[in-house]
C-alpha cells in the first residue's frame, strides 16, 4: 500500500496474504459543489474473516488515529480528513477528502458485501 499512498512505516491495516485490497484515486462522478475536481483516495479490504477486519480496524484507529470521533472520521496533519467503515469482512477507508461531509459520502456510496462472485 505504501508504494501507492504512503500512511506509515507499519503495516497498520495488517495487510498480508490473505487479504483483498485495492486502492485508487477516486472522483465523485457527480461532484457537489464541496468536492468539484478534488480526487481523494479510496481503499477497499476483504479480510478472510469479520475477526480479523475487526482487529485490523481496531489496530489501524490506536495507531493512526486515536483522535477520531466514535464514526471513525477525523481530520488529519494535511488539513484533509478521512474516515474508515467496516461492514463484516470488509473494510473501506477514505483519505484525503476535503471534508467530512466529503469523506463519509464516498463511504456510504461504497456498497459493503462481502459475498466472493
Amino acid at each position: 500500500m505504501n508504494s501507492y499512498y504512503f500512511l506509515a512505516d507499519e503495516n497498520l491495516f495488517d495487510l498480508d496474504s490473505d487479504t483483498e485490497a485495492v486502492i485508487a484515486r477516486y472522483r465523485p462522478d457527480v461532484p457537489d459543489t464541496s468536492t468539484v475536481g478534488e480526487t481523494h483516495v479510496l481503499m477497499i479490504i476483504r479480510y478472510p474473516s469479520r475477526r480479523r477486519a475487526r482487529k485490523a480496524v481496531a489496530h489501524f484507529m490506536k495507531a493512526y488515529l486515536p483522535e477520531a470521533d466514535r464514526d471513525a472520521a477525523a481530520q488529519t496533519e494535511n488539513g484533509k480528513w478521512m474516515g474508515v467503515r467496516r461492514k463484516g469482512a470488509l473494510v473501506v477507508a477514505v483519505f484525503d477528502a476535503s471534508s467530512r461531509e466529503a469523506a463519509d459520502k464516498i463511504m456510504n456510496a461504497v456498497p459493503l458485501s462481502a459475498r466472493r462472485r
